[in-house]
């Protein structure tokens, strides 16, 4: 029930193609309910028009155009006016966005057609439209009058040719080229996606682009020689005329085997991460440690084995994301690369696939259940619980009736940990003490486990 002197709204919306704005008007309900006529008064918008063209002058169709900034009036709530900051053009490549007076914003252009150097929809609607290298155009309708845009003009995406340099200047033939685009969060976290190009016999290579690249996008060479690797980096900044040149220098030569039941896993995707020291402050203590930001992502060939080649002064670790078909069910580590003899740096996993599982149930020394108890599974037969698939669901914490389930388990001997909460310090009782676990020994196939938790 709505009381008399409860606000309400009434949306009002002009007729298509008008030059007034939808308004949202609140009113007091006994305004609503006492009978008399309501006098609702639109704002007039002011509009814009403009096109979108090719650089030969043919139109485009079906680019998204939005504004972006202060496109709203200070003195104007939100709530009250509704202003379309957003539009498409039509097939003579034509838009119209009606703006609230006042506003003064850039004009973004966006599009799902690849062949145009825009950024996607997708990417507008996210916020990324400003990394990309297509100019915006400005607007300013503070005056309140209308406005006609010159034709905004978009370029075709063409391919890039690029050049690769051996460290003595000779050409890098069979370089592996590809153009990377970093991550917003950081400028060292590459984009996913990235295809590969090899360069011919005169150390060239035709990047094929197929989306407008992000102003800080990377055209990135590695060459693999032996047991040595060469890498080198140039900016897509830097690219002028549709040429770029790469100078390889010395890089660091990774490779691995990814194996599930002691099988080569083909197509298996494997995880690079970027290795950042840092140091954080607790007191008059500094503690340094460090973060990992995900890199770059390789994919195992059909002997499982994956190779690249990454910068020689940065420190990396690598995880399996993907194998065999399994991708959400996977954890495994991510593991610091360690050198072999040949001073290459190594990262190998063997995943296993397990049927059985081990079930029990966590007590007091009452034997009363105990629920929410975090439960783990160490392996005491050498085997790495996060090389299971599945090992997502190997952690559990107990239900009301005290019982856990662990699920996809090999076939083995394993160690199950239940963590215990501190206790007070009974001489000093603002001090916790640290407990030991508890830790009992089970088989794959255990169901009826019980492990005593005192306190």
């Amino acid at each position: 029930m709505t009381r008399l002197d409860e606000r309400c709204s009434i949306f009002a919306t002009p007729p298509e193609k008008s030059d007034y704005l939808s308004a949202n008007f609140r009113l007091a309900a006994n305004e609503i309910l006492c009978g008399k006529s309501l006098q609702l008064s639109l704002r007039k918008g002011v509009k814009v028009t403009g096109k979108v063209i090719t650089e030969d002058g043919q139109p485009i169709a079906n680019v998204r155009v939005k504004a972006s900034g202060d496109w709203w009036p200070q003195e104007i709530e939100r709530r009250d006016l509704h202003a379309s900051t957003t539009c498409v053009t039509n097939s003579h490549g034509q838009y119209e966005i009606l703006l609230l007076p006042g506003a003064k914003c850039d004009l973004l252009f966006a599009t799902d057609e690849s062949r145009y150097a825009l950024p996607s929809n997708l990417e507008l609607d996210r916020g990324k439209a400003n990394q990309f290298n297509s100019p915006h155009v400005e607007v300013d309708v503070t005056d309140g009058k209308p406005v006609e845009l010159q034709p905004f003009v978009v370029s075709k995406l063409a391919p890039l040719a690029v050049s690769v340099l051996r460290i003595d200047g000779r050409p890098a033939i069979g370089a592996v080229v590809r153009l990377h685009e970093r991550h917003q969060r950081t400028e060292d976290t590459f984009r996913r996606e990235a295809e590969t190009f090899t360069t011919d016999n005169f150390g060239n290579a035709t990047i094929e682009i197929k989306r407008n690249p992000f102003s800080n996008a990377l055209i990135e060479a590695t060459l693999i020689d032996g047991t040595h690797g060469y890498f080198g980096l140039t900016s897509y900044a830097n690219a002028k005329s549709g040429k770029a040149k790469i100078q390889l220098k010395n890089g660091t030569l990774i490779q691995g085997r990814v194996l599930m039941q002691g099988q080569p896993v083909a197509n298996a995707q494997v995880g690079i991460h970027l290795r950042v020291p840092t140091s954080t402050q607790q007191g008059n203590v500094s503690v340094r440690g460090y973060a990992t930001n995900e890199y770059d992502f390789i994919r195992t060939g059909t002997d499982g084995i994956y190779r690249t080649v990454l910068p020689k002064d940065k420190e990396f670790e690598v995880n399996v994301q993907m194998a065999g078909g399994w991708a959400h069910e996977l954890l495994t580590p991510v593991r610091p690369l360690r050198p072999n003899s040949e001073g290459v740096l190594t990262g190998d996993f063997d995943l296993k696939l397990g049927v059985e599982g081990i079930s029990g149930v966590v007590v007091d020394e009452s034997d009363k259940p105990l629920e929410h108890m975090h439960v783990e599974i160490e392996a005491t037969s050498g085997i790495d619980p996060r090389s299971f698939i599945g090992y997502n669901q190997s952690q559990f914490t107990t239900n009301t009736n005290g019982k856990f389930s662990l699920t996809n388990v090999p076939a083995g001997t394993y160690t199950i940990t239940v963590p215990r909460p501190p206790r007070l310090n009974p001489s000093n009782p603002a001090q916790l003490i640290h407990q030991e676990p508890v830790r009992a020994t089970a088989r794959s196939g255990d169901r009826n486990l019980c492990i005593k938790i005192r306190r």
